[in-house]
C-alpha cells in the first residue's frame, strides 16, 4: 500500500454509503423498481439484438446500485461525498457490485455529494502523487435524471474546473460552496436557490501515476439540520432515482448521445458543457470475420480516451479487458493521429478495443483539457471503416503495430495492477 494514496476513496464516508445502499438492494420498494426497470428494458428494441440480451441483466443490475448509492446520499444537512459509477469490484471485506451506466468513463472516479443554497460548506482538496490530469466541480439543481431533467448534464448551475483553481504550495486547496457571491474568495461556486448536488470528475490518463484527488466535505452553516431519513424514505427515494435513471439512460441511448447515427460510425464531435471538451459517439454492429478501424485526431488534447459500452451504454469490462485505451496506453501514429481497431477477438494489433464477444454494442470518443478551446473539432474523426479480419494488414498501412499474445498478456496483467491502484487505500 502506498501511504500517500491512504484514504483518497476509502472513506468512512463511502464505507457508510455503500453499507446503506446494499441495503437498499433487499428492500422491498427498491426491490419492485428493479423489477419495473427490467421489465422496460426488456420491451426495448435493444432487448431483441444479441448484444442487448446478452448484456441486458447486468446492466439493469449496476443502474439499481447507481441509483441506490445516490438515493443514500441525498441530504445536504448530512452531506456526504460518495463514489459512483464505477467497475464491480471487492474491498474493505465486502463485495460492491458495479454501478456503470451513461457512457461512464473508465478514466473518470466519479464523485457526488448533496448541497443546498441556503448552507454554506468547504471541500478540503489534497493532491496525491500526479494528482490527475483533468478535474471539475460542477453544482446542478437536480440529481441526474430527476423529475424530467435528461438534456442538460452538461448544462450545470455553476462550478469550477481545474486551471480555475488556486492551489496552496503543500498540493492542497479548500473549495468554498455557498449562497454568496465569492467577492475575492478564490475557489468558490456560488449556489442558487434550488441547488441539490455537487459532481466531482477526476480524469486520469497514467493509471501508473496518477491518482483521483483526497477530498472531505463539511457544512458549516445554515438552517437547523433537519434529522436523517429512515430505512423506509430512503427505499422510495432510491426506487425514485432508479426509474429516473432507467429513462434518461434509454433516452441518452434513443435520442441525443446514439439515436440518430448509423451503425459504424462516430458522429461529429459535440462540446461538452463548461469547455470540458469534446465528444463523439457512435454503434458498432459486426460480423465475426469484421472489425471496425478508426483514425482520430487528438487536437493536441492532453487527455483523449477511446471506450466502449454495451447496448445499454454501460462501460464493458475495462478492468480484466482492453475495451478502453487513453492517451497513455494507445500508440501514437508517426503523424500524430492515433488508430484503434475494434473486434470481439484479438486481431493482434496493439490499439484493439476489446468488445468481450459482442458483436454490437456502443463507443464513445472524449478529447479533454484542449490547449484552447475551438468552437467546433470538425474533421477530428478522421477515418472510421468495417473491414473483414482478413484484410487488417492491408487497411491499416503504415499504422501496423502488431504484438504477440504473450506481450497482450503482460498489457492486460499490468492494466490490472494499475487500475487496482484506485484501491489501494482500502
Amino acid at each position: 500500500m502506498n501511504a500517500a494514496s491512504k484514504g483518497i476513496l476509502a472513506t468512512p464516508d463511502q464505507d457508510a454509503i455503500e453499507e446503506r445502499a446494499l441495503q437498499m438492494l433487499r428492500a422491498p420498494a427498491f426491490k419492485k423498481q428493479v423489477e419495473i426497470t427490467h421489465k422496460v428494458y426488456l420491451a426495448d428494441p435493444e432487448a431483441a439484438k444479441p448484444g442487448g440480451a446478452a448484456t441486458l441483466e447486468n446492466a439493469v443490475q449496476e443502474i439499481a446500485f447507481a441509483a441506490a448509492l445516490v438515493g443514500v446520499n441525498t441530504e445536504p444537512s448530512h452531506p456526504k461525498i460518495g463514489w459512483v459509477y464505477n467497475a464491480p469490484r471487492k474491498w474493505r471485506g465486502r463485495s460492491v457490485p458495479g454501478s456503470r451506466w451513461g457512457v461512464d468513463n473508465p478514466d473518470n472516479v466519479y464523485r457526488i455529494a448533496p448541497v443546498d443554497g441556503a448552507s454554506s460548506y468547504e471541500v478540503k482538496v489534497q493532491r496525491h502523487g500526479a494528482g490527475c490530469v483533468q478535474f471539475s466541480f460542477l453544482i446542478y439543481s437536480h440529481f441526474v435524471g430527476e423529475d424530467g431533467h435528461f438534456g442538460d448534464v452538461d448544462k450545470p448551475q455553476g462550478g469550477l474546473r481545474s486551471d480555475e483553481i488556486q492551489w496552496n504550495g503543500d498540493g492542497s486547496f479548500t473549495l468554498t460552496i455557498d449562497p454568496n457571491p465569492a467577492n475575492g474568495r478564490p475557489n468558490h461556486i456560488q449556489t442558487a436557490g434550488d441547488t441539490k448536488q455537487l459532481l466531482i470528475r477526476n480524469s486520469m490518463s497514467d493509471w501508473s501515476k496518477e491518482r483521483p484527488l483526497g477530498m472531505a466535505i463539511k457544512r458549516i452553516g445554515g438552517p437547523a439540520a433537519a434529522p436523517p431519513e429512515d430505512d423506509g424514505a430512503l427505499a422510495l427515494r432510491c426506487a425514485k432515482f432508479l426509474d429516473a435513471l432507467t429513462q434518461i439512460n434509454l433516452a441518452w441511448k434513443k435520442q441525443s448521445l446514439f439515436g440518430h447515427w448509423q451503425d459504424n460510425v462516430l458522429c461529429q464531435p459535440y462540446g461538452r458543457g463548461r469547455k470540458w471538451g469534446f465528444a463523439a459517439s457512435g454503434n458498432f454492429d459486426l460480423a465475426e470475420d469484421e472489425a471496425l478501424v478508426v483514425t482520430i485526431d487528438p487536437l493536441d488534447a492532453l487527455y483523449i480516451g477511446y471506450s466502449l459500452t454495451d447496448l445499454w451504454i454501460a462501460s464493458l469490462d475495462h478492468v480484466d479487458q482492453q475495451s478502453s485505451l487513453n492517451i497513455a496506453q494507445a500508440r501514437k501514429n508517426a503523424d500524430g493521429t492515433f488508430t484503434y481497431v475494434i473486434a470481439a477477438k484479438d486481431p493482434g494489433f496493439d490499439n484493439w478495443l476489446d468488445t468481450g464477444g459482442l458483436r454490437q454494442g456502443s463507443m464513445l470518443y472524449r478529447w479533454q483539457e484542449l490547449p484552447s478551446q475551438p468552437e467546433k473539432a470538425d474533421g477530428a474523426v478522421k477515418s472510421v471503416a468495417v473491414v473483414k479480419l482478413k484484410d487488417l494488414d492491408s487497411a491499416l498501412g503504415g499504422c501496423a503495430h502488431f504484438i504477440t499474445p504473450a506481450e497482450r498478456a503482460r498489457v492486460i496483467e499490468r492494466r490490472i495492477a494499475e487500475y487496482k491502484l484506485r484501491y489501494e487505500s482500502a
